[in-house]
Formats: structure tokens, C-alpha cells, sequence
């Protein structure tokens, strides 16, 4: 998570320098409702899966990139 919160950061702090828009995807893993909407405010998004790999197995995540 830390890693993914930093690479956000640095992508979001650089804006005038690039056209990318960051968002990042990590695991609840019994995060507290002020960590999440801490990760929130950065662009991070924890999700409610075991693993955040686990979206790639949703139906609508497979239709898209099929």
C-alpha cells in the first residue's frame, strides 16, 4: 500500500508536467473507515476484497478488457 500511495503521489504532484490522471487500487485488509477515506484523499481506493487481484475476476472487469 505504501508503495502504491507514494507512486500516486508523485504522479499527482507532477501534473504540470503530464496529462495522466492517477488513481490507485488497494486491499481493505481491516482498514479503519478514516484510513480509507485517508487513501481517499489521495487518490487511492481501498477495495472490499480479500485481494485487490481479486477484480480482475469480476464479470464486469473481464467483459471490459474482453
Amino acid at each position: 500500500c505504501k508503495e502504491v500511495v507514494r507512486a500516486i503521489e508523485g504522479v499527482r504532484e507532477s501534473k504540470d508536467f503530464h496529462w495522466i490522471r492517477a488513481f490507485g487500487l488497494v486491499d481493505s485488509d481491516g482498514r479503519g473507515p478514516d484510513d480509507i477515506e485517508s487513501l481517499k484523499a489521495k487518490g487511492v481506493f481501498a477495495v472490499d476484497a480479500y485481494s485487490v487481484e481479486s477484480i480482475y475476476y469480476h464479470e464486469l472487469v473481464q467483459e471490459k478488457v474482453a
